[in-house]
């Protein structure tokens, strides 16, 4: 572990912690961002979104023992009216001072020590690159968090994996709508300057933040799992709020201006599969709702229409349970 130099007057990396309600795990995240071996200094900037829980307690203490490393912004109430934590992320973000930030939640983890040495080092070699990804490993939890499966957050293509290397946004976004979880994700801060007007109304904010950085240049993917992502029905993505029929249709919002905004997304198979997909889930939902027959119709036409092969391959894959 550094501590800034005259060399290095200021961290060269800023890690963003997004905390809440964490109080059991956050210390794992924590130590596995301290175990990280580098040969610049870091800092790590935590958010915690009002923990009631004795969360704030023990950041307190990590702080305590780490003041040259640790800063702590404290939010003293939750905020209401916004996507869960979109304050949060926001004030986080803009307290980063390293040259390139990384990312990261209080519930997960990074592997290894090499993690921001070797992300760092790919933004130091390739002056190119402004956004940095490598795979993590997804474990899904049931409501007991005992872990009921477990995938791979990769770049995958028709014929594979991407391999490790450089990839225009072009490239790696027709692949594969989503660029990878956050914990895998390293930027220079300096193509993030400010937040665009609509960056509190959409839903995943994450992804439009990658999406406003890849546009700046080119991107850097490594087929290795340097993290740990946990998945279940407390989390943000797993919660009612964002599963929901209208909470769906504002993602599918998303994908629209996003496919507007950003020109390398526009006639790609991965964000057209998106949108199909997503349509269709919602008219699953609607069908089932009294009063939203309308809607399901509509939204079937739309996931025909963009891509109707997603709707024909879930319809055989229900075709072939079916006959189990």
């Amino acid at each position: 572990m550094h501590h800034a130099t005259e060399k290095y007057p200021t961290p060269e990396v800023s890690v963003s912690l997004l905390v809440y309600n964490q109080r059991d795990v956050v210390g794992r995240a924590i130590e596995s961002i301290l175990a990280q071996e580098t040969t610049f200094p870091f800092e790590i900037v935590i958010g915690d979104d009002c923990s009631d829980d004795g969360t704030q307690e023990v950041l307190r203490a990590y702080q305590a023992r780490y003041p040259d490393i640790i800063q702590l912004i404290l939010h003293p109430r939750r905020y209401r009216g916004e996507v869960a934590g979109r304050t949060n992320n926001m004030t986080n973000l803009a307290a980063c001072r390293g040259r390139y930030t990384a990312l990261l939640d209080g519930d997960d983890y990074w592997l290894g020590t090499d993690k921001l040495q070797s992300q760092y080092d790919i933004l130091e070699q390739h002056p190119e690159v402004v956004l940095a990804y490598h795979d993590t490993e997804v474990r899904y939890l049931d409501a007991h968090d005992n872990v009921i499966r477990t995938t791979r957050s990769s770049a995958f293509r028709p014929g594979g994996a991407l391999p490790t290397g450089v990839y225009t946004t072009s490239a790696y976004y027709g692949e594969r709508y989503v660029g990878a979880h956050k914990s895998g994700a390293c930027f220079r801060t300096r193509c993030f300057e400010y937040f665009p007007d609509n960056f509190t109304e959409v839903v995943g904010g994450d992804h439009y933040l990658f999406l406003l950085i890849a546009e700046q240049g080119k991107i850097y993917y490594e087929h290795k799992v340097r993290s740990v992502y946990f998945k279940h029905s407390r989390g943000f993505t797993g919660n009612a709020t964002f599963t929901n029929i209208e909470s769906q249709r504002r993602r599918l919002s998303d994908l629209t201006f996003y496919r507007s905004r950003f020109a390398f997304t526009r006639d790609t198979d991965s964000y057209r599969k998106a949108y199909a997909a997503m349509a269709f889930r919602i008219a699953k939902a609607a069908w089932s709702k009294r009063g939203s027959r309308a809607l399901a119709v509509r939204m079937v036409f739309d996931s025909l229409t963009t891509d109707p092969k997603v709707i024909f391959g879930r319809l055989m894959g229900a075709l072939s349970l079916a006959k189990k």
